[in-house]
């Protein structure tokens, strides 16, 4: 099964009929791709260990929790990468994908490379619609070049060889958040927290800056809290929001223990709300040095208080 590829130097006539065979042939897929997942389900067997007199028990609970993990990482990248405009910059798309330090970061880069040919048959169904103008037409063909160009560039960062797939382990910076009133809010909140909580909290800092965001989901259907993210451990929570190439932002850190708290949802909401106001103040100073040396007193006062009081930022920039 192969789609015609789009000459954009074609007539719309032409064009037309390519993207309604294509449409075609994807509809046949998406058929194919569906009783094949019937199939998969179908085989699928609990599988029971003994040990000694212990059972060890894999449902599809199991299975279905760990899938769910993944998808919370894919709309994690999926923020970015889907924002990406046409002619964006080479190194923007490559700074905003995984580093191979993150589990399954390969099955990361398809799946992103999965929701580009998506959403290009979306375009193409929108596009062989018989009412559509001429000047939407050119702006649909713009778009499926757009996510054309987002497949290669990927399948391109896939296709290098191991040792060159380093473009963005870079070791990633905190910027740490004030509050309204000025002071370093995640600091404020860790020092009235136990701590028995630190080991747990410093594992999320450490993914964050290691770029392997342990656990890490979007919440990318919450309008008060759309393009931020947290990372997860048991019980606790940091919330960030990625500034810029490898600058990212320390918002909140909590203790959640139910969630259904209420409590919880408005306190994170009105958290997410302060930082907005001074997002672009914050991006904006980033190449700001009295203000990152500033910030960098910050950072060694949040690993002293996660029990490392020897984290040092390893250039002036602040790069951690």
């Amino acid at each position: 099964m192969f789609y015609k590829e789009i000459d954009t130097t074609d007539d719309n006539d032409f064009l037309l009929s390519i993207i309604e065979k294509n449409c075609q042939l994807a509809t046949s897929a998406r058929n194919e791709i569906k009783n094949s997942e019937m199939l998969l389900k179908q085989k699928k067997t609990t599988v029971i260990e003994t040990k000694k007199d212990n059972f060890v028990v894999e449902t599809d609970d199991n299975l279905s929790k760990t899938d769910s993990e993944f998808e919370d990482t894919i709309k994690y990248f999926l923020q970015d990468y889907s924002l990406l405009e046409e002619g964006f910059d080479e190194e923007e798309l490559f700074d905003m994908l995984p580093s191979k330090k993150l589990y399954r970061y390969k099955d990361i880069l398809y799946r992103l490379i999965a929701e580009s040919y998506k959403e290009i048959k979306i375009l193409n169904e929108f596009a062989s619609d018989s009412t559509i103008k001429s000047a939407d037409l050119e702006d649909i063909k713009s778009l499926i070049l757009n996510e054309k160009r987002k497949i290669d560039l990927v399948k391109e960062f896939l296709n290098k060889k191991e040792e060159k797939v380093e473009l963005n382990d870079e070791k990633n910076s905190l910027i740490l958040v004030p509050t309204t009133g000025g002071n370093i809010r995640i600091l404020s909140e860790l020092e009235s927290m136990p701590i028995e909580y630190m080991p747990l909290f410093k594992e999320l800092v450490d993914s964050i800056v290691d770029g392997t965001f342990k656990n890490v989901k979007g919440f990318n259907n919450n309008n008060n809290l759309n393009g931020v993210s947290e990372v997860k451990g048991p019980g606790v929570r940091i919330v960030f929001k990625r500034l810029s190439k490898n600058k990212y932002a320390l918002i909140t850190a909590f203790i959640k223990r139910s969630n259904n708290d209420m409590g919880y949802q408005d306190s994170l909401r009105s958290k997410v709300a302060d930082f907005r106001l001074i997002h672009d103040d914050l991006k904006a100073n980033l190449d700001n040095q009295e203000f990152i040396d500033e910030n960098n007193k910050y950072v060694l006062e949040l690993y002293r208080l996660l029990g490392q009081d020897d984290k040092k930022p390893q250039n002036s920039k602040g790069v951690m």
